[in-house]
């Protein structure tokens, strides 16, 4: 009975705590948006504020970016940064220049506006960040343009 009393409030404890602890994340996914040759592609992920924040909430959002060489399997890491930027539905459009330039422009519609309706809608957007990665040929690796 012992092992009962202590075990019951150590789950409800550590379920409680697991709860609280999760967030919600949207992305590219792995396939990313790839350049116009198709030899590199951009991952973007961005979570939302722990809980119980909602994705469209106008929080403070870590925002990941990576840019990949070669095929899942066997892929190459050429960037990859973190940054956390607040808004809220937080969206973004990349725009590949060449196989070497690549942007990424961060916006929302704002607090209380889904992406989705705001679009539909013609709602103008909010700039929020814009991030610019350029291909060192010296490295092979991408870098931060500012």
């Amino acid at each position: 009975m012992k092992r009962l009393v202590k075990f019951v409030p150590t789950s409800i404890l550590a379920t409680l705590l697991a709860g609280c602890l999760t967030r919600a994340y949207i992305g590219t996914g792995a396939p990313g948006v790839p350049s116009p040759d198709k030899s590199y592609r951009l991952t973007i992920r961005a979570y939302s504020a722990l809980w119980p924040h909602q994705y469209p909430d106008k929080t403070k959002k870590p925002v990941y970016i990576g840019i990949w060489s070669g095929n899942w399997s066997s892929e190459t890491n050429l960037f990859w940064k973190g940054y956390r930027f607040v808004g809220a539905d937080l969206t973004w459009h990349v725009e590949w220049a060449s196989s070497e330039y690549v942007s990424v422009y961060l916006f929302d519609y704002g607090e209380g506006f889904s992406a989705t309706d705001a679009r539909k809608s013609g709602t103008p957007s909010n700039h929020i960040a814009m991030l610019t990665y350029v291909l060192n040929k010296q490295t092979g690796k991408f870098v931060e343009r500012r």
